[in-house]
């Protein structure tokens, strides 16, 4: 279940759905957040933070590449 919310936010993010790949991601990232059961979960930070940037939100992506 993990690795197909991750791999739906990775397609909608490389398409340009950044607003669904940002809500994705973030739902990602929130929901499973222990990083020994989860190995996307960095990427899913990462990978918010490239969705925020792609739909214009440098504020958002900024806080988000800095945690």
């Amino acid at each position: 279940m993990k690795t197909l919310a991750f791999k739906r936010a990775w397609c909608a993010l490389k398409v340009g759905m950044w607003k669904e790949a940002g809500e994705w991601f973030n739902s990602s990232y929130r929901k499973y957040t222990d990083p020994r059961d989860n190995p996307y979960y960095k990427l899913a930070l990462r990978g918010w933070a490239e969705a925020a940037a792609g739909a214009g939100d440098l504020e958002l992506s900024g806080r988000l590449y800095k945690s």
